[in-house]
């Protein structure tokens, strides 16, 4: 059954986000995976947030996603989860202005992967990543 792997399904999914983290510092990339460790429990990824950190490919976030789309990067490039921007709640809020989530959401995609996944995974992903970056700010010269 699944909850008797699940310590190792863990640690496998975690050993991935390491690697992959390695990886994009490795290349330099400008992007880096968002860890949720802390030193009281080991996260259980379902997805890894991938934060974009350079202020050209956030305003290109729709384009830069294409491109890793495009060449079979397994992603979610929009997380709709903004609660405040969901239509049905925005007659019951007073303010429904959230900057910081809102921010959050337009720097960030999220990677789809699972514990089957190894090395040559990251590095290839990686390797796309850092392509559709230089790609991306490449068009704009």
């Amino acid at each position: 059954s699944t909850l008797k792997r699940l310590d190792k399904i863990i640690y496998l999914r975690d050993k991935f986000a390491c690697y992959l983290s390695k990886q994009l510092v490795k290349l330099g990339s400008k992007c880096k995976v968002c860890f949720l460790k802390n030193k009281n429990f080991e996260p259980s990824y379902f997805y890894l947030i991938i934060k974009i950190n350079y202020p050209e490919l956030i305003k290109r976030k729709k384009k830069f996603v294409e491109y890793l789309e495009l060449n079979n990067v397994p992603i979610n490039g929009s997380c709709r989860e903004v609660v405040t921007e969901w239509k049905w709640l925005k007659r019951e809020l007073e303010n429904s202005k959230t900057p910081n989530a809102t921010n959050f959401r337009d720097s960030t995609f999220n990677l789809l992967f699972h514990e089957k996944y190894r090395k040559f995974h990251a590095i290839k992903i990686a390797n796309m990543i850092y392509k559709s970056e230089l790609e991306l700010l490449e068009d704009d010269k």
